[in-house]
């Protein structure tokens, strides 16, 4: 009889011990993400001035690398390819009129893609969210080879192989980044012309390893 407990005694604890021993492994585990979903994209939105003629699109992301461990997002940047940017505003008819916008935001007035092709994300911090998003990121967006801090929420999903983010609609002020083309207050430019300074973004970011 104590045999047999004894015996019990040790399966269980040795059951026990792996178990523990796995959940530490688990919560340890480094897992990084560096294979891009291609539909992974930056959504885009700008307005005339009073938030008239609206105009709005896709940029696509082009790379990207997210390490998680213990659970928790501890590194994650990603490239952006400026070279990829949609206009979808318009009609089918007005099809052109899209393309022209595009070669527009491409050009030395914007983002001169041609001298800057890609901008790039590094994430800083993350933290608990709020009742609709699982965290908040913070890092650093540099576009046109100027570097600001900018902080959105967002809802984290992944498993053992592939990590999505969703981040709400946010706004950034293009000319800290020296995007001034017809920016708010520029002399000698019609009122109709006038370009608000904020541009909106919505990021959708899925990667696997």
């Amino acid at each position: 009889m104590r045999f047999k407990s004894s015996v019990f005694l040790f399966f269980t604890l040795l059951v026990l011990t792996s178990f523990q021993q796995k959940n530490e492994l688990n919560l340890n585990n480094e897992i990084w993400f560096k294979t891009i979903s291609p539909e992974s994209h930056l959504k885009w939105r700008a307005t005339h001035l009073g938030g008239i003629a609206p105009r709005y699109g896709k940029i696509f992301l082009q790379e990207g690398q997210i390490l998680v461990q213990g659970n928790k997002i501890e590194r994650l940047s990603c490239l952006i390819d400026m070279n990829s940017i949609l206009v979808e505003n318009f009609k089918k008819k007005d099809a052109q009129n899209a393309i022209t916008l595009a070669q527009h935001l491409k050009s030395s007035y914007f983002f001169n893609t041609e001298r800057y092709p890609t901008s790039t994300f590094k994430m800083t911090k993350i933290e608990l969210g709020n009742q609709k998003y699982t965290s908040k990121i913070t890092g650093n967006l540099t576009i046109l080879n100027s570097t600001h801090p900018i902080s959105f929420f967002c809802n984290v999903q992944h498993n053992e192989n592939s990590i999505e983010i969703h981040s709400e609609k946010f706004k950034i002020d293009r000319t800290l980044w020296k995007l001034n083309y017809h920016k708010e207050n520029s002399k000698g430019i019609s009122p109709d012309n006038i370009i608000s300074n904020s541009i909106e973004f919505e990021i959708s970011l899925k990667m696997n390893r």
